[in-house]
């Protein structure tokens, strides 16, 4: 099968027109690295996703707000708010004062308490120290603490949804789920989980190889019910690889073998886990390690055609690489993708139904 014919045969499997605009943006990504393209992909996300729509103007009650700060994270959410209205940039350097930022003014504080008392602030930086210096001046100048909204808030509300859209997965959760959770982190996906399930679950399988999180996962589980924790990764085989804790919690994947990487971590296949189980439904968000830990589930899938939530943006291949290995298991998946995080690289996830 040529790459015409395999891109053609995931694109007639995806079940809506945004499924389809999100895999033709994403492709072009991954053959160009035109970044144009990964931006459409947000807005495709921001103005035609009714959960991401709903949570934006859930948000941001008022479609009037003022950004502040100039840097990275600030052209971001001026990219990603474009379908509400961004009346001009605040910053506390005065040097920037008078300039344009990304189409809009850059004003003071003080302007900016003086001209636009009502207006929402968005505070658009990611270090905490600063949120908290930021937002106790916006305090101080009166601004209410409902005016003032955070860009890591907003994040990570719009992550609330991820795995588990609304149109795609909720509908379909029964009393009786077997969930796999790959790449749990602290067990948060897991939490989010039981509480679309009402509680009512058979079993939670949750797997986490970072050293450093894997005790935090198994501290949140310890008083749930009918879940276990596992400190292996998965993969295509049972075996032990070289990890990188990446810097950051969710960062960390595994990688070659190097002398500044001396850390190892057993990985294992979830068929042999399972040893035959039934399973209906797999999130697997894991740094790149998602088909590899596919092809280790392939007995699984093929036994009980589990719902699926894979994470498909963090190698180039993965939009193509991934939808056809799930197609090769059961031809009769119906394919839908969606974006949830959109800072620095957007979070896309492939749902096999």
């Amino acid at each position: 099968m040529d790459f015409s014919t395999k891109t053609s045969t995931i694109y007639t499997h995806l079940e809506d027109e945004l499924s389809r605009d999100i895999f033709a943006n994403r492709l072009l990504f991954s053959l160009t690295q035109d970044k144009q393209f990964i931006y459409n992909v947000t807005f495709l996300a921001l103005s035609r996703d009714n959960n991401v729509r709903e949570i934006i103007h859930g948000f941001f009650p008022s479609k009037d707000l003022i950004i502040y700060g100039c840097g990275n994270v600030g052209r971001e959410i001026a990219r990603l708010l474009d379908v509400l209205n961004i009346t001009a940039f605040c910053d506390s350097s005065a040097e920037k004062w008078g300039r344009e930022f990304f189409g809009h003014e850059i004003i003071s504080p003080m302007d900016l308490a003086e001209k636009y008392p009502r207006h929402t602030i968005v505070v658009a930086v990611w270090n905490d120290y600063l949120i908290r210096e930021i937002t106790n001046n916006l305090y101080a100048l009166g601004f209410a603490p409902e005016q003032v909204k955070t860009a890591k808030d907003f994040y990570e509300i719009l992550r609330t949804v991820e795995y588990f859209d609304d149109g795609i997965i909720l509908s379909q959760l029964s009393k009786n789920e077997v969930f796999i959770d790959a790449g749990c982190l602290d067990f948060g996906t897991s939490h989010r989980f039981i509480d679309h399930c009402g509680g009512k679950y058979k079993h939670i399988f949750a797997f986490e190889p970072n050293p450093d999180q894997y005790p935090i996962c198994a501290e949140n589980a310890r008083k749930t019910q009918n879940a276990t924790v596992y400190p292996f990764g998965l993969w295509h085989e049972n075996t032990e690889l070289s990890f990188d804790n990446g810097g950051t919690p969710g960062g960390a994947h595994f990688s070659c073998d190097s002398p500044e990487n001396p850390i190892k971590v057993k990985a294992v296949r979830l068929d042999d886990i399972l040893d035959g189980e039934r399973v209906t439904f797999i999130k697997m968000d894991i740094e790149g390690a998602e088909l590899h830990a596919l092809k280790g589930a392939t007995q699984t899938i093929l036994a009980h055609r589990p719902k699926l939530a894979i994470c498909v943006y963090h190698k180039t291949e993965d939009i193509w690489q991934i939808p056809l290995y799930i197609l090769s298991l059961h031809s009769d998946y119906k394919l839908y993708l969606r974006n949830y995080s959109f800072a620095r690289s957007p979070g896309t996830v492939l749902y096999a139904v």
